[in-house]
């Protein structure tokens, strides 16, 4: 259930609309990936930025990426540096991303042919069977 106004939502909502259990999203919260506000009664409220970052945490752990590695993706976004040393560290470690994500999906991609071959095999040697 939203709020106020200005879509923000509560946290059962959020894990509802991203999948993900409330336990998870206050994990991220303990580990720093997410901040979220209170309303009067102390409860977590979501604005749509934390909404944001939540699907950006789950979109890299879906890809397989570790707490520590979204934290450093995450903490690119957090005052303290200049905006000039923000950007390039997050253009830095965004694409070293991008090419772990290249690695990781060239290898899906060499899997699936290996398995396909091996299922037309299958269904290949099973026709043979049943001939």
């Amino acid at each position: 259930m939203g709020v106020s106004s200005d879509s923000s939502v509560l946290i059962g909502e959020l894990a509802a609309r991203h999948g993900v259990s409330v336990e998870a999203i206050r994990y991220y919260e303990s580990q720093g990936l997410l901040s979220p506000g209170r309303d009067a009664s102390g409860r977590r409220v979501f604005d749509p930025a934390q909404q944001r970052a939540l699907e950006v945490v789950v979109a890299l752990r879906e890809a397989g990426l570790g707490i520590r590695e979204i934290a450093s993706v995450v903490a690119l976004k957090q005052p303290g540096t200049s905006v000039r040393e923000r950007l390039d560290a997050a253009v830095e470690r965004l694409s070293s991303l991008r090419d772990e994500v290249d690695v990781r999906r060239a290898r899906l991609d060499r899997a699936a042919a290996l398995l396909t071959g091996w299922h037309d095999d299958a269904v290949r040697a099973r026709g043979e069977l049943e001939a």
